[in-house]
């Protein structure tokens, strides 16, 4: 591991075990080391919680009614549903999408319990807004 004889590995293995900081100083560096790699931070997660929780599924499909024509040249109001393109939309966003036997179905990520998620991770409130303290200072 060290490019050592087993000999030496040995004898620093057990100078390594009496000194617990020397333990906690690698655990540490390796944890950093760790947490460099990944690049996420706090920050990245509560983004992501935030677009969760504020998804909108208009942004995902078209939907509404046209006036279609029947074999006997009546009209009627036709509903539709038109997914988006996949290179238009956040597909990280996605649960689920199924086309049925009668009609296609998309769900997007529990925004509720993303809300929930978010609510923890905010601040407590103080009792004072922006706008009341702006609303303050004017007067």
């Amino acid at each position: 591991m060290y490019g050592s004889s087993w000999e030496t590995a040995r004898t620093q293995g057990s100078v390594f075990l009496t000194n617990p900081n020397n333990i906690k100083q690698e655990l540490d560096r390796l944890k950093k080391l760790n947490e460099e790699q990944l690049h996420a931070t706090q920050l990245d997660v509560t983004r992501k919680v935030l677009e969760m929780a504020f998804a909108d599924l208009g942004n995902y499909v078209h939907f509404g009614s046209k006036t279609a024509v029947d074999d006997d040249g009546h009209e009627y109001q036709r509903s539709y549903v038109y997914f988006s393109e996949q290179d238009e939309v956040d597909t990280s966003q996605i649960k689920k999408i199924h086309i049925g036997q009668n009609d296609p179905e998309i769900k997007l990520n529990d925004w509720l319990k993303a809300l929930e998620l978010l609510y923890k991770m905010l601040p407590e409130p103080t009792g004072h807004s922006v706008e009341t303290d702006n609303m303050n200072s004017c007067n």
